[in-house]
Formats: structure tokens, C-alpha cells, sequence
């Protein structure tokens, strides 16, 4: 399995850091606007696209089903929509944009493609990350539902969590994303040098 640099293409910091913060932008800030496409309350709200492409709301049932099923495990009472999870005799978790993880997303996206190893490479990579970060939130969600139901005086120590699970997520991407690139730069090296 060749796992190396493309032949001749040495990696150009300023070129990866460029085309790496202009996927970024694009894919982020083209999520916020597609939020506000597919939100009824949002400025370019738009009704079929809402009906037939709403890949936001496809991606929070997506979190909002498995968390469900896993308090359900627990022996937590729910009552489900398309926004939240109500645990019975406990707290209502919404389940908005920010808790979606798609800037994670966009960042682990714009970060493969801008680094110059082959396709084949790349697209295994960004699949298994972004699979990582919406497990890692299922688990969030879980938790959350958990803990604010069973001990609810643990609200104000919590109030923080989107940032503390950012902090996580992208230390763990960063180390994952390091060891990658170092498998591909110590490779390429080898078959430089051989």
C-alpha cells in the first residue's frame, strides 16, 4: 500500500496553510448559512429545501436517536423531537447547531484535503474522524442527560461543557491528525532516501 507524499511534492507550508484555511471558511461559514436556509426562523429560510435537503436536521436525529436509546439502556424515561431530548423527571437537553460538531467537522475536512497525500488516503482518514467526533457527542449528550438528571446541583459546574468538549475533541483530532501526518512525512522521507 503506497502511503507516501505523491512523487516530487514536497509539502509548501504557506500553499497547505492557505488552502487549508479557505476550505475551512468556506465549509463552516457554508454550514451557517445552509442553518439559516434550513431554519423556518432563519433570514434565508427556504422551504424545500427545508422539506427535501435538511441535512442538519438528518445529522441532529442522528445524535438525538442513539442518545435516546442509550438513556432508554439506563433507565432513563424520554420524550424525543426534533430539537430535544426530555428525560422524564429531569432536564430537556436541546440539541442545536453548536452541539452538531460540524465546525469540528469542517476543520478535520479542510485539514485533509489541504495535505498533499493521495485521495484514497485522505477520504479514509476524514471518514473515520468525523465518525469519531458524532460518537464522542452521542457520548457528550449521553452523559449530560445522565448527570444533570441524577445529580442536578451539578447544572452550574457544568455550564461550560460546549467548551470543554471542543477543547477535548480538538486535542484529540490535533494528536490524531499529528501522528497522521507523521506517518506520511517519515514515509515519504524513507522513499526519498532509499
Amino acid at each position: 500500500m503506497n502511503t507516501q507524499l505523491p512523487k516530487n511534492k514536497e509539502i509548501n507550508q504557506v500553499k497547505f496553510i492557505i488552502l487549508f484555511l479557505s476550505i475551512y471558511i468556506i465549509l463552516s461559514q457554508g454550514n451557517l448559512f445552509m442553518n439559516s436556509v434550513l431554519s423556518p426562523d432563519g433570514k434565508y429560510f427556504n422551504a424545500f429545501m427545508y422539506d427535501n435537503l435538511n441535512y442538519i436536521q438528518w445529522l441532529r436525529n442522528l445524535l438525538i436517536a442513539p442518545s435516546d436509546y442509550i438513556l432508554h439502556l439506563f433507565g432513563y424515561e424520554t420524550i424525543t423531537s426534533n430539537h430535544e431530548i426530555l428525560i422524564i423527571g429531569g432536564i430537556k437537553l436541546n440539541i442545536n447547531y453548536s452541539c452538531l460538531g460540524l465546525g469540528v467537522m469542517s476543520f478535520i475536512i479542510a485539514f485533509i484535503i489541504a495535505f498533499p497525500v493521495h485521495v484514497k488516503n485522505k477520504w479514509r482518514v476524514a471518514l473515520k474522524l468525523c465518525f469519531l467526533v458524532y460518537l464522542l457527542n452521542i457520548v457528550r449528550i449521553t452523559l449530560l442527560g445522565a448527570i444533570f438528571t441524577s445529580f442536578p446541583n451539578q447544572k452550574l459546574n457544568l455550564k461550560y461543557h460546549h467548551e470543554i468538549f471542543n477543547i477535548i475533541i480538538y486535542l484529540v483530532i490535533i494528536y490524531i491528525l499529528y501522528k497522521w501526518v507523521k506517518k506520511y512525512l517519515i514515509s515519504s522521507n524513507k522513499s526519498n532516501n532509499g
